[in-house]
């Protein structure tokens, strides 16, 4: 769609810190708040029963590595204190209980284990996976792994476009991880637009690269892109998970940042780099998460 296409000179704006531009006049689906961080987790506890029906009833697809398991693991803990969400996961890669249903993973400091399916989508897991969707709704994950960040990309273009899932979801959402600085915006903005060309009926959310609990030689790259994608989907009336803005704050709202002011992980909120995976901080990410879908099933 040429509507979500920036131009060269705005984007020249934007990475300058000089757009200040007002949303999308666009009336379809993008609209209403769309940029979800760490005010709605607390957001979840005031969720009506409304809003949850509006997030488990939608067909949502994500993609992702190590801190995307974070994130289920706390959604398995929602589940497990009444929360209404059906979930499929891939099986070659995740535990499952004995009737097919996503498990609390069993090894590792959170109780994740470092499992991984890394191969990208092909003809047999996108019919598992559609097969899925056509009798359930709910969320479907999939542990694509850590390859590069051109790499993931590609592998959430395929699953989408070229196996065909964005006609079986509702949403899709793929994760970078912190070990992707280098990832490029423009490329991203690239993937998503055309996608969302070729399945206008598909909510796309876009996702900021999770941060590390200490400055590293990557920080400031994960900050840049990071600030630059808020502008690009605020600009555009796109959702975005704001994982980092999550990560950087504080139970009490605090934002934790290095002493020139680049956003880090609060580190309680780890055991290593930046899996959010210490005591029950993993529930942060997946109210968050849940208010996410809660707000695009109203939306739609």
């Amino acid at each position: 769609m040429n509507k979500y296409v920036l131009s060269a000179a705005f984007i020249a704006l934007v990475l300058t810190g000089c757009a200040n531009q007002p949303g999308s006049t666009s009336t379809d689906k993008y609209t209403g708040t769309r940029t979800i961080g760490h005010g709605a987790v607390e957001e979840y506890g005031s969720l009506t029963a409304s809003d949850i029906s509006a997030a488990v009833n939608l067909k949502t697809y994500f993609e992702h590595a190590s801190v995307g398991r974070n994130i289920l693991n706390g959604v398995q803990k929602l589940i497990a204190g009444g929360l209404s969400l059906k979930r499929g996961t891939w099986k070659d890669w995740a535990p499952v209980d004995a009737a097919g249903n996503p498990a609390y993973y069993t090894e590792g400091n959170d109780g994740s284990a470092y499992v991984w399916d890394v191969s990208s989508m092909d003809a047999t897991k996108s019919a598992v996976i559609k097969a899925w969707f056509a009798a359930n709704t709910g969320l479907y994950d999939n542990a694509r792994g850590n390859p590069s960040a051109a790499e993931k990309m590609n592998y959430f273009r395929a699953a989408v476009d070229t196996y065909d899932i964005g006609a079986a979801a509702d949403v899709a959402v793929m994760k970078f991880c912190w070990i992707d600085p280098d990832a490029s915006l423009s490329d991203y903005e690239e993937m998503m637009s055309s996608l969302q060309t070729a399945y206008p009926d598909l909510v796309l959310v876009y996702c900021t690269i999770p941060l590390t609990n200490a400055v590293d030689d990557n920080t400031a790259s994960r900050n840049t892109f990071n600030n630059a994608l808020r502008i690009y989907c605020s600009t555009n009336n796109f959702w975005l998970f704001d994982i980092a803005d999550i990560e950087s704050h504080e139970p009490d709202g605090t934002a934790y940042t290095s002493s020139s002011g680049a956003e880090l992980e609060w580190p309680d909120y780890s055991h290593d780099t930046g899996h959010i995976n210490a005591g029950d901080y993993d529930l942060r990410p997946s109210k968050a998460f849940i208010t996410l879908l809660a707000r695009i099933g109203k939306a739609i």
